[in-house]
């Protein structure tokens, strides 16, 4: 009996102790993939299990799932529609791998925001040693942090169609820290208004391609100590005069960080500070190669800077960096300064980049072509004006000028365009602003004018702003209109703009004060023309600041409280054929005033008329600031000179003269030029009577 106890209890304990080894571990947990759901209007943390009719309320949430169960396939979390308001932590999730990747991304079609809900230096996503993570197709704002940093030896990151702005003010879009990361991809995402767009620190394989980045704080990307980082297809752009500094900015690369490509990246930078550029290289050991891209630099600042030393032209950084032998310069013809996108069918950026293997769609999903556009974008919106079109507060092609100029900026024009506004008055809200225009050259001009016979007063009311402004515009001429503008100036020529022509204009109650010019030409603008135009002026009539070649013919200029014409600093100016008459008050005190001209040359006073009837002992008709050994820096002649009051004829060498004769000796200048009074019909009409002496007194210009 002891025997047949002892034989059952053994047998017993066996099979109980099988039994224990077929029971499953009750902490094991089955790994996951497939699709997840998250709702932030809809969904539990706590009661919901990620499924499409139970989801979770947050996405930190699908990951800690994903972290407690491991993945074993390609797993994504999708988030309903909405704004997220947390920091979401994506650590080394167990089983993930080339194949078993994680997305995180909205529904098809559903626009989702996350933001960090205001708490310090919080992050919308923090990848925190996660791997083969793809995070897709969010808005992210109100970041206090970075709005995605990446850390902790996190590897084979994606980071897809995103739109990252409004970041905290030290803080960058996306952050790559030099903890052992590698391989980040950044693709076809709209980063603004960070401090860095993106900083690649210390961390090696990364690239960006099919982006947008504009208007960061300091660059849009900046790479330090960093291997292998590849820029393709990238649109950079400055979005004020001063932010960013750089679009680029290579800092503390050495010579072991080598693979650096700049390819098919288009650059457009208008800051007006000297030292700022496109690509700045700060060390010339840094191995890199830059090709296929396009570059624009505008008002003070260059194409590059290169181991502390500024290039300003294309050339230039050439010779300096042995790169760049197939790029361009020139404008991109970007649709705004939020909008990325390239504009006109004649855009310079088509087909002049370079293929690259790997990437075969654009910014937008779109095919790239075997040769494809520089830039984030491959084909261009709009369809290219060309032809006579109207511009009628109702029944016209455009009811304002603004319209009108907004119709160019986005299709461009492959013909001359011409703009005809009906008669009417057309108060435009803000300053009428012509920029650069696609497909613009000497033959494919674009005109403003009135239509035939009509009268046209174009005007605004903005304190302290012009009603017309050019900003890098050529080959623009405005015609036959009258603008006003008692809270600012008329006409502003800016921003390296050529070869405009300002023609039979009536530009009259202007501002008063605050040195706010009838015409504006200022520095860097060039070739521009003011022909046949009557301007009345407050301060000045015509300003010409720091530009060359500019031309002021045939014009009536009457009055203006301080000059008629100020010419500072440049070259090759032109007056001549103009009448200049003060008002009863006295005003201007100086018609032609040429100040600071130390080494400018060139400059022509000929064939004007001038009638000089103010009291003050200081008011000239010419004053100049050359010196007695500038003789051959200008010429004045053939002008009609008449001052019979208290004022002068002319200013020079620190002395005012009284006499054509004591001029001429002073100055050696105005041989053929004659003191009379040139007999204008009236103090504002400067039309000559048939005696007057001007008649055949001048030289063929």
């Amino acid at each position: 009996m002891r025997s047949d106890s002892v034989h059952r209890f053994l047998a017993i304990s066996l099979i109980a102790a099988s039994t224990v080894l077929l029971l499953p571990s009750r902490t094991a947990l089955a790994a996951v993939s497939g699709d997840f759901h998250v709702s932030t209007a809809n969904g539990n943390d706590t009661t919901g299990d990620g499924s499409s009719g139970s989801p979770w309320k947050t996405i930190q949430k699908g990951v800690n799932h994903l972290q407690t169960n491991g993945v074993d396939g390609a797993t994504t979390i999708h988030t309903d529609q909405g704004t997220y308001a947390e920091t979401v932590t994506i650590p080394a999730l167990p089983g993930a791998a080339a194949t078993n990747t994680i997305t995180i991304k909205p529904d098809a079609g559903e626009a989702v925001a996350v933001t960090s809900n205001g708490l310090d230096n919080a992050e919308c996503f923090k990848v925190n040693g996660g791997s083969y993570v793809v995070i897709q197709g969010f808005e992210l704002k109100n970041c206090d942090g970075h709005a995605v940093t990446v850390t902790n030896g996190a590897a084979h990151v994606t980071l897809d169609q995103l739109y990252i702005h409004d970041v905290g003010g030290s803080k960058d879009g996306v952050y790559v820290d030099a903890a052992g990361n590698a391989d980040v991809k950044i693709k076809r995402s709209r980063i603004a208004g960070t401090r860095y767009g993106v900083f690649f620190y210390g961390s090696d394989g990364n690239r960006l391609e099919n982006c947008w980045l504009m208007g960061s704080a300091e660059q849009c990307l900046r790479i330090e100590h960093c291997a292998n980082t590849k820029a393709y297809f990238c649109s950079f752009l400055n979005t004020s005069e001063s932010n960013p500094d750089f679009l680029i900015y290579f800092d503390a690369q050495d010579a072991g960080d080598t693979g650096t490509e700049i390819k098919n990246c288009a650059f457009k930078l208008t800051s007006s500070a000297a030292g700022d550029s496109c690509i700045h290289i700060s060390n010339n050991n840094a191995p890199f190669t830059s090709d296929y891209n396009s570059f624009y630099a505008l008002g003070g600042c260059a194409v590059g800077k290169y181991d502390g030393n500024v290039k300003a032209t294309l050339a230039d950084w050439r010779v300096a960096t042995s790169q760049d032998a197939n790029s361009i310069y020139t404008n991109p013809f970007f649709l705004g300064t939020s909008d990325l996108r390239i504009v006109g069918q004649a855009n310079p950026l088509l087909r002049a980049g370079l293929q690259i293997e790997d990437i075969s769609e654009d910014y937008a999903g779109a095919a790239r072509a075997n040769f494809p556009t520089i830039g984030a974008v491959e084909t261009p919106v709009g369809t290219s004006l060309s032809g006579t079109y109207t511009i009628a507060a109702s029944g016209g092609n455009y009811s304002s000028f603004t319209a009108a100029v907004t119709a160019l900026k986005e299709n461009g024009i492959d013909g001359p365009v011409v703009f005809e506004a009906a008669a009417g008055t057309y108060t435009e809200a803000n300053t009428v602003e012509i920029p650069s225009i696609c497909g613009v050259s000497a033959t494919n001009t674009i005109t403003f004018k009135a239509a035939a016979g009509a009268t046209v007063e174009v005007k605004n009311n903005v304190e302290l702003a012009p009603v017309f402004k050019f900003v890098d515009a050529t080959h623009v001429t405005l015609q036959s209109l009258e603008i006003t503008n008692p809270s600012g100036e008329g006409i502003v020529v800016t921003s390296k703009s050529r070869k405009n022509v300002l023609k039979s204009l009536y530009i009259h109650n202007l501002m008063g004060g605050n040195n706010k010019p009838a015409v504006k030409i200022e520095e860097g603008s060039e070739e521009n023309i003011v022909d046949s135009c009557k301007i009345e002026g407050r301060a000045y009539c015509a300003w010409i600041d720091l530009s060359d070649k500019n031309i002021l013919k045939n014009n009536m200029l009457i009055g203006g409280t301080e000059q008629g014409v100020y010419v500072y600093r440049c070259n090759d100016a032109e007056i001549y054929n103009n009448s200049f008459r003060d008002t009863a008050s006295g005003a201007p005190d100086i018609f032609v005033y040429v100040n600071n001209q130390s080494t400018q040359s060139g400059l022509k006073i000929n064939n004007n008329a001038f009638h000089m009837t103010s009291t003050g002992s200081n008011n000239y008709c010419i004053k100049v600031t050359y010196g007695t050994g500038d003789s051959g820096k200008w010429e004045s002649n053939y002008n009609c000179l008449y001052a019979p009051g208290v004022a002068k004829l002319g200013y020079f060498n620190g002395t005012g003269y009284d006499t054509l004769s004591a001029w001429q000796t002073a100055t050696g200048k105005d041989a053929n030029s004659i003191e009379a009074d040139p007999k204008f019909t009236s103090a504002t009409n400067l039309h000559i009577f048939s005696d007057s002496p001007c008649i055949s007194a001048g030289t063929p210009n």
